[in-house]
């Protein structure tokens, strides 16, 4: 886990960095949720601090646009949502 892919293949919410592209730019909904993202060693018992990293990232992946199946469309002060 890094600030960019010169420090970590992966940024704080296991998305993982473009070899190709812009040092932050990232894949569309590509992501990596395991201990093996955190970058020191964390103790002597590591499952509270990985399971705290899961729930973040799982909470940023369903609160994302991308993450529903469907799109929204206004139409004057109502919004209707269609399938993807």
């Amino acid at each position: 886990m890094g600030k960019d892919r010169d420090t970590g293949v992966v940024n704080s919410f296991g998305q993982i960095y473009k070899g190709d592209a812009l040092p932050t730019e990232t894949y569309p909904d590509f992501y990596v949720v395991d201990g093996g993202i955190v970058p020191t060693s964390i103790g002597v018992n590591s499952s509270l601090t990985i399971s705290a990293l899961a729930f973040r990232i799982a909470e940023q992946i369903v609160t994302s646009s991308s993450y529903l199946p469907v799109e929204a469309a206004t139409l004057g002060t109502n919004t209707i949502y269609f399938p993807k």
